[in-house]
């Protein structure tokens, strides 16, 4: 039998993710059906301005799910939620019943500051009672006013090794979900969470995803170099609004780095947090130089 770290291997991940994956691993155990990634030592810093969302809803054949089940219980306890707590107990459905179950999420809708553009994420789930057989993608719906769609972006997958790659086809045993975040001050651009996960292990991480008004075109962004295993989106830099924030960590390390990027990835270490009267981060001694 081919091995998890062979599979990761063959699809084209960077080793570096293949041994964090062989290091920190966390299978399926018998009778439990699913499994949750580690809470970080830290908490991400909140962002600035929060985003406040109408209620979630699944839309699939009738399937009681508890409460509970529908809390917003981050993975990467990010102040952006996706819904990994009723991903999970789905997945607990399919691999107790030993049938696949097909569902679609829609989260709550993010509405621009002027009111014309509303964005909200479909997230499709497809999941197999074999967890590594399971996979989740999505798409940001970006609408007018009167809820018309005007553009549906899918979800890529980004992991490699050194330079951001991306692909359209997700492939089965990973997760990758956008979730609509916050609007930049004047309308003009929508920040998104890009979640990505290789389910039935450690290897998750945030990525960006930049929608401007004007062009509707699409930006990714991410921290380079990639010098960490997972990045978690914290929000627009209070100081620039063509920057993003995000707190980097490395697998078994405590220490976190908190980074500034631009949208064509220049990356300004940062040192404090955000703070609550705008007052803006401090450069690094490193990033003043």
């Amino acid at each position: 039998m081919t091995s998890p770290c062979a599979v990761l291997l063959q699809r084209g991940y960077s080793p570096k993710l293949v041994c964090g994956f062989l290091a920190a691993s966390i299978f399926l155990t018998a009778g439990l059906g699913f499994v949750q990634f580690p809470a970080f030592s830290q908490s991400p810093q909140t962002p600035l301005s929060l985003v406040q969302t109408a209620s979630p809803t699944f839309q699939s054949a009738p399937v009681n799910v508890s409460a509970a089940a529908l809390q917003n219980q981050d993975p990467l306890k990010s102040a952006y939620p996706i819904p990994w707590t009723a991903i999970w107990e789905h997945q607990t459905r399919a691999t107790q019943s030993g049938k696949i179950l097909t569902l679609r999420y829609l989260s709550g809708t993010v509405t621009s500051p002027d009111g014309q553009r509303q964005a909200h994420s479909e997230i499709n789930l497809q999941l197999n009672p074999e967890l590594t057989q399971s996979y989740v993608s999505s798409n940001l719906i970006i609408a007018d006013a009167r809820g018309k769609v005007l553009q549906r972006i899918p979800s890529t997958m980004h992991f490699g090794d050194e330079r951001v790659k991306e692909t359209t086809a997700i492939p089965v045993g990973t997760l990758s979900i956008l979730m609509p975040a916050v609007w930049s001050k004047d309308g003009q651009q929508l920040l998104t969470r890009q979640f990505e996960a290789v389910l039935g292990s450690d290897v998750s991480s945030d990525y960006a995803l930049v929608w401007d008004k004007k062009t509707h075109g699409v930006k990714t962004v991410t921290p380079t170099p990639q010098n960490y295993d997972t990045a978690i989106l914290l929000g627009w830099s209070p100081n620039s609004s063509d920057r993003v924030l995000f707190r980097t960590t490395i697998l078994g390390e405590p220490e976190t780095n908190l980074v500034a990027v631009a949208h064509d990835g220049t990356t300004i270490a940062l040192e404090g947090s955000p703070s609550p009267s705008g007052g803006g981060i401090r450069p690094s001694s490193e990033a003043r130089r």
